[in-house]
């Protein structure tokens, strides 16, 4: 678990950083309080994304795992209504959609942007979709180390 904790907290750091860089190299123009709430914002929708991959590193072969997380994060994206607005999905579409983290990123961003609210139903979410994947990634560990042992 330590390896694990590491990892994140590394991945993390990683991220603020990115962050950082994005809104300065693309020239952001926010108020402190603004700048500092998206970014707050984008990183607890990153640990969502980071906790998904944790999952993914338990894949034994490379490829496969680089393979099954591009699929992954392709569905997600489209599904999450990234690309496509999801007011044009069908209407099972878009209800499965409003189930996905993507769904509930996106939301993050667009929710405070656009009406200078936190969207606490959204953020209860990806925490709690977070808490799933660590789990997930835990056990998915625990199980390997035994089967190695």
């Amino acid at each position: 678990i330590d390896v694990f904790i590491v990892k994140v907290i590394k991945m993390i750091i990683f991220f603020i950083i990115s962050i950082i860089l994005v809104f300065l190299v693309r020239g952001i123009h926010l108020t402190f309080i603004q700048w500092l709430m998206s970014g707050l914002l984008l990183l607890i929708g990153a640990i969502v994304f980071l906790s998904l991959g944790t999952i993914l590193t338990n894949f034994k072969d490379e490829k496969t795992a680089s393979v099954f997380s591009d699929i992954l994060f392709l569905a997600l994206a489209m599904l999450g209504g990234l690309w496509f607005p999801t007011s044009q999905f069908p209407e099972w579409l878009q209800m499965l959609s409003k189930l996905t983290p993507t769904y509930h990123f996106r939301e993050l961003a667009v929710g405070y942007i656009s009406n200078s609210e936190i969207p606490s139903k959204s953020i209860l979410i990806m925490i709690i979709y977070a808490i799933i994947f660590i789990s997930i990634s835990l056990i998915i560990s625990k199980n390997r180390k035994q089967d190695i042992a």
